[in-house]
């Protein structure tokens, strides 16, 4: 069976709504429910409180409510305290297929662990108003760069497969200290994703190689 269209709730602070599944269990409120199946969260009874949580129709679920299996709950990452990254990024195209954005250094591509408002997605979103916003692909937190969005959901996968079939050219400049030899220096390298969840860590391996520094 095809899982139903998730309503289409609005932007808070430029952040989406996440959905939590409910299946059957021996909770007697949905915010007992909540407090086990999302620990990391301590404020739920306060949430459903602000009408924070909401169910498939975008009604807010009041403070009590009972827990009720086999639906879905929508809710909006919020952190109470959150690191100010003092950078800023800068829009350098945008088209009715495509965002390109200059991310700074240190600053998130995506909402994660300790950051949810200071993360490129969620300003763009917010300044924007695009909910439909997307990554096409990803810079780590440490790095500067131009990150590609897409603006239609159709179209994502097209161009997320660009890069999954490095057909997109991405290069890096950095900074290093100057070691003995000639310059310009050339390394060659053979990377290669790792099976797991470790897939987004590239390894060097033997190999033909498939990527230049």
């Amino acid at each position: 069976m095809a899982r139903p269209a998730k309503p289409r709730l609005p932007l808070r602070d430029g952040v989406t709504a996440s959905a939590v599944y409910c299946p059957h269990g021996p909770w007697a409120t949905t915010a007992e429910f909540l407090a086990e199946r999302l620990p990391r969260v301590a404020d739920w009874p306060e949430r459903l409180a602000r009408g924070d949580v909401v169910d498939e129709a975008g009604e807010p679920l009041p403070a009590g409510a009972g827990y009720r299996p086999h639906r879905r709950l929508f809710y909006w990452r919020w952190l109470a305290a959150e690191p100010e990254i003092p950078f800023r990024e800068r829009i350098v195209f945008q088209d009715e297929h495509l965002l390109i954005a200059d991310k700074p250094h240190f600053l998130p591509v995506t909402p994660g662990g300790l950051y949810v408002q200071q993360t490129l997605l969620t300003r763009l979103r917010r300044a924007t108003g695009l909910a439909e916003l997307s990554p096409l692909h990803r810079l780590d937190r440490e790095t500067a760069g131009l990150v590609a969005f897409s603006l239609r959901p159709a179209e994502r996968a097209a161009y997320q497969a660009l890069f999954r079939d490095r057909a997109v050219d991405k290069r890096y400049e950095c900074i290093a200290p100057a070691g003995p030899g000639p310059w310009p220096r050339l390394l060659r390298h053979r990377l290669v994703e790792p099976p797991g969840d470790a897939f987004m860590q590239m390894q060097v391996v033997d190999g033909e190689p498939n990527a230049e520094t």
